[in-house]
């Protein structure tokens, strides 16, 4: 029969289990503590200082007054990554804006003949919108027709050395319209060369690919004929709500503010105005955070406008002078009567970081950084603020989310941390290392090793036999050894005896010894 061969593979195969356990056991260990150092600058003392800063829990209303691009950055508004504010960066960007108390929450009743009026807006902070014409890429510009605002494409994570100079142009003729009063004497034919189109830069107006500069020009929003004909206009950033409604009353205290009277027109600017969803006849409108209220007469208004003097209307002395306010919230306040602070910094959050690395500061940027350039909306939002100070106000803030975080941020690791230590010890003790330098558990030696095979079953056998015979064999000779020694001390008791002997008896009857008189048993 033939014999197995020895075995190849390792006669320890579950001590890869015990290492792979004390791996994961020192690998929480380290990892826990490393989360533990790096929550304290990212989520405890951050969350400790918001607690201490004392802001208020209710919100207040901010409007951007400032989007400021800054070389001098000792803060910012936002930004990504919470410890790199340890290093300033060498730019940043700074917004700034108004804080005041809520206006009110108004109801508009009896509404005949109202409707909406949505202005087109276009994002322009958007790199990507489908208005803008990359006049570097080949067949792109050659028939561009309308008015073109043209600069740098957006080329994020370039040096500036290393960027590209102008020809992005974005088509602003849905939002604008223009009053020209010069252009310059070159003109860039795009469609006949395109290396005219390279890097355009600037106000151009086009007309199937020729494009000129525009040196002298006045430009408004292009969203015209704005009736003033209605009882009541409302403003909600590029909504306009415009309709003949019986009264206007305090959504809280259901008092009456306005009544129509044929004669007046009410203005307000409002931050959202939506139909009343309580009522099914779709005659009420419910507009919220409504300030600047005024009444105008009907026969001193234009009977249509664009929106740039519709702004202007709402922003002109004589709404002032007109106001149907008394300073408080309960009719339709203007907003320097319900000022906190005419203009300070906003901060995203308390830090004005954040951890996300998910652009979130991109979108903080393009959210909340609209200051009303360009005849457009600014930025209208509610924001935290302390009574402490009035360097800074959040936009953001949650003391009950941040309190969770922390405390997730905490307990997880410090756990994983508590446990890990705890199997350190406990291998420490369980796992001992035999003499051939593999691990065991302390009590499951054989476990550890895999069933043996036909040949190791042999060879233990075999060893056992020859063990045995070596046994035996020793013991053989150990008696031998003893028998050895026995006779050499019987030889020498005997000469000792016959020597006694022949001193005591004479010559002549001392008989001659032999071997027969020598009892020795041989084996």
């Amino acid at each position: 029969m033939p014999r197995d061969k020895p075995p190849t593979g390792s006669l320890y195969p579950r001590e890869s289990m015990v290492c792979f356990f004390l791996f994961v056991v020192e690998l929480a260990a380290v990892w826990s503590m490393v989360a533990l150092i790096y929550n304290t600058f990212v989520v405890y003392l951050p969350t400790s200082r918001e607690k201490e800063e004392g802001m208020l829990l209710d919100p207040v209303m901010c409007q951007t007054t400032r989007y400021v691009e800054s070389n001098e950055c000792s803060w910012w508004s936002c930004m990504e990554w919470c410890l790199s504010s340890t290093q300033p960066p060498d730019s940043c960007i700074h917004i700034f804006t108004s804080v005041r108390n809520h206006g009110s929450t108004i109801k508009l009743n009896d509404c005949d003949d109202a409707h909406i009026r949505e202005c087109a807006v276009l994002d322009m902070d958007d790199p990507m919108a489908e208005f803008i014409y990359d006049c570097k890429a080949d067949f792109v510009c050659q028939s561009l027709t309308g008015i073109f605002k043209c600069e740098d494409p957006y080329q994020p994570g370039v040096e500036d050395y290393q960027k590209q100079r102008g020809g992005s142009c974005k088509n602003i003729t849905q939002m604008y319209e223009c009053s020209v009063g010069n252009y310059s004497e070159e003109v860039y034919n795009c469609g006949q060369r395109k290396a005219d189109c390279l890097d355009l830069e600037g106000l151009f107006e086009c007309d199937n690919g020729a494009c000129r500069e525009m040196t002298e020009f006045h430009c408004e929003r292009r969203c015209k004929d704005i009736a003033c004909d209605k009882s009541i206009i409302i403003q909600s950033a590029d909504r306009i709500f415009l309709g003949d409604c019986a009264s206007v009353e305090n959504n809280s205290t259901e008092s009456i503010i306005w009544e129509n009277d044929e004669i007046n027109t009410l203005l307000a600017n409002c931050l959202t105005i939506e139909l009343d969803a309580d009522n099914p006849e779709n005659t009420s409108y419910i507009a919220t955070d409504c300030i600047n209220g005024t009444l105008l007469h009907k026969a001193d208004l234009p009977k249509k406008v664009n929106y740039t003097k519709l702004r202007e209307l709402f922003t002109s002395d004589l709404g002032y002078e007109n106001r149907i306010s008394d300073g408080n919230a309960s009719n339709i306040p203007f907003d320097v009567d319900i000022i906190i602070y005419n203009e300070t910094k906003l901060k995203m959050n308390h830090e004005g970081c954040s951890n996300t690395l998910s652009e979130e500061c991109t979108k903080f940027h393009r959210e909340y950084g609209k200051d009303g350039r360009n005849y457009t909306s600014p930025s209208r939002f509610p924001c935290y603020y302390t009574t402490k100070h009035g360097d800074f106000v959040a936009a953001f803030l949650d003391l009950d989310y941040s309190h969770y975080v922390f405390l997730i941020m905490l307990l997880v690791p410090l756990i994983v941390f508590i446990f890990s230590c705890f199997f350190c010890f406990f291998c420490s003790f369980m796992i001992i290392v035999d003499e051939q330098g593999h691990m065991h558990l302390r009590g499951c030696y054989d476990w550890f090793r895999k069933p043996p095979t036909e040949y190791e079953k042999w060879a233990k056998q075999h060893q056992r036999k020859k063990e045995k015979r070596e046994r035996e064999e020793m013991k053989r000779r150990k008696d031998h050894e003893d028998w050895v020694q026995q006779c050499k001390e019987e030889l020498e008791r005997r000469k000792e005896l016959n020597q006694l002997q022949d001193d005591s008896i004479q010559p002549d009857s001392m008989e001659t010894q032999t071997l027969k008189d020598i009892d020795i048993h041989i084996y």
